[in-house]
């Protein structure tokens, strides 16, 4: 009998995570964590590594995607992650001072600048 290796679904590799949550040992060191990061785009393993790895906080990637499959998985974690880690802004400067808020009110008191 062939034997092919089957690939485990997103949804149990997460929950393995958040089991090992609570073992002895680290769960960074649970093989679940490992295919998970093997399986990501390269544009979420920066917000991946910092989540659980950094910050040590798995419970982070639990959601509930529309589409129970990898990509629905990405879809949602590129949400959490334009949302909660939103980075720089590639058409402003970064020493704009009003952040890029030319014209209108202060982007931070709410004033309108001098003429």
């Amino acid at each position: 009998m062939h034997h092919t290796e089957t690939r485990r679904p997103m949804k149990l590799l997460i929950r393995d995570v958040l089991r090992a949550r609570h073992g002895r040992r680290d769960f960074l060191e649970h093989p679940s964590v490992a295919e998970i990061h093997r399986r990501l785009p390269d544009d979420l393993l920066e917000w991946f590594e910092t989540v659980v790895i950094i910050d040590r906080d798995p419970l982070t990637i639990f959601c509930g995607p529309i589409e129970k499959s990898d990509r629905g998985y990405f879809e949602i974690w590129r949400y959490m992650r334009d949302r909660d880690y939103p980075g720089p802004d590639p058409e402003r400067p970064t020493d704009d001072p009003d952040g890029g808020n030319d014209g209108g009110t202060d982007a931070v008191s709410g004033l309108q600048p001098p003429h």
